[in-house]
């Protein structure tokens, strides 16, 4: 499902990887998730971009260390309880000139 979800976005050449953790039965906001995509892309969590239609999702890999997207479809007010995410976004068409910039 990720893999066709972000061809479809046109995002598939900008992400080396696409990660779930459904196999290992852990889930998010658990740092464990987390810790699981730096372990597997041997990447520091400090040049990996996270995303999620989730605040709390967000503010949690926000929290862990990650450079985070929230996809804001409604408008929401962000959480307060967690690390703001670095970029609010109505979708995932704003996705690729994000990073493209960076």
């Amino acid at each position: 499902m990720l893999r066709q979800l972000t061809s479809n976005a046109g995002l598939r050449r900008l992400i080396g990887a696409v990660i779930s953790i459904d196999q290992r039965e852990i889930y998010k906001p658990s740092p464990a998730v987390y810790r699981l995509a730096v372990e597997r892309l041997r990447t520091p969590k400090a040049a990996m971009g996270f995303v999620s239609s989730n605040c709390w999702d967000a503010c949690g890999a926000k929290s862990f260390g990650f450079r985070t997207f929230w996809i804001n479809r409604s408008g929401a007010p962000v959480d307060e309880l967690g690390a703001a995410p670095d970029h609010v976004i109505k979708g995932l068409d704003e996705l690729p000139e994000l990073l493209r910039r960076s």
